[in-house]
């Protein structure tokens, strides 16, 4: 355990440093930095092994497709960077906190999602609703209700466990091969390592931009996490990449923000019975989605 926290110490630590997690701007030449000039909770992605995406076009899987649907990728113009985001009711996103960390941050974010025609919408989304710099989180409230055409995906509160396939979905491209490249929509698979209470790892691939990238449960496919950090290999110590329980997450919005409506996955027996009777007590029965189909 205590390996594990100086591992994740060492992420926040060496990230904004000379070697800055890089991010794409679409419209530029090459690779921006997305260091938040305010916020030193940044995350150095990290490709593990070979890079492994798949073009969410290729999906197949029902549920894989409708979880990559209402994600998207977000821009700050505040510090010209790049970041994942995805629908949690029909005008709210959700993001990492490193990502826009407060109302200044905020201002001109625009969510970019992709129409069936392969053509990008675009979504103004500057009211920042929450956030929250340990569970590194925020979300936006966005202009013209995308999620009524797009769906939204409920707030899990299962808890994640080792040796768990996953997969996450992220607004991406592989930049350090082309350093040209047009950002798409990729989903990656991989298996959950580890997890505390406030943390956990992840293998699948990600680069800068991945930031803010939905974390599922392959098997159930129930929003467990929200990926935010990298460590690439140093040494015998291999690349890892982190992520932030959504459990925690859910429990501490419906503890500071419950004016948010925010639904709620309860699909497998594995969640946590008084998190979930904390966070439903005195909620309308509707604020409940069971995803057990």
């Amino acid at each position: 355990m205590i390996r594990f926290l100086i591992m994740m110490f060492l992420v926040i630590l060496v990230s904004c440093g000379s070697d800055d997690a890089f991010v794409l701007d679409q419209s530029a030449s090459a690779p921006i930095t997305a260091c938040a000039k305010e916020n030193d909770r940044i995350n150095l992605e990290a490709i593990i092994d070979d890079l492994f995406w798949s073009d969410y076009l290729d999906l197949v899987n029902v549920r894989e497709i409708r979880n990559s649907k209402s994600t998207g990728q977000i821009r700050i113009p505040t510090i010209n960077a790049s970041c994942t985001a995805f629908l949690v009711n029909d005008n709210t996103i959700m993001t990492n906190n490193h990502c826009v960390p407060n109302q200044t941050y905020a201002k001109g974010v625009l969510f970019f999602l992709r129409a069936e025609n392969q053509s990008r919408e675009t979504y103004l989304c500057e009211k920042l609703l929450a956030t929250n710099s340990n569970l590194d989180f925020s979300l936006l409230e966005c202009e013209g209700y995308p999620g009524e055409k797009y769906g939204s995906i409920p707030l899990s509160l299962t808890v994640p466990t080792k040796d768990q396939n996953m997969y996450l979905v992220q607004e991406n491209c592989n930049y350090l091969g082309e350093p040209r490249c047009l950002v798409h929509k990729y989903l990656a698979k991989g298996k959950i390592h580890r997890v505390s209470l406030s943390s956990l790892s992840h293998d699948a691939d990600t680069l800068g931009g991945s930031s803010g990238s939905p974390i599922f449960n392959q098997d159930t496919h129930e929003l467990v996490g929200i990926h935010h950090a990298g460590m690439a290999k140093s040494g015998s110590t291999p690349a890892m990449n982190f992520g932030i329980p959504m459990h925690r997450i859910a429990k501490h919005l419906f503890d500071h923000y419950p004016e948010i409506s925010i639904s709620l996955s309860t699909a497998t027996q594995d969640h946590d019975d008084d998190l979930l009777a904390h966070c439903t007590s005195g909620k309308d029965s509707s604020t409940v989605d069971n995803l057990s189909k």
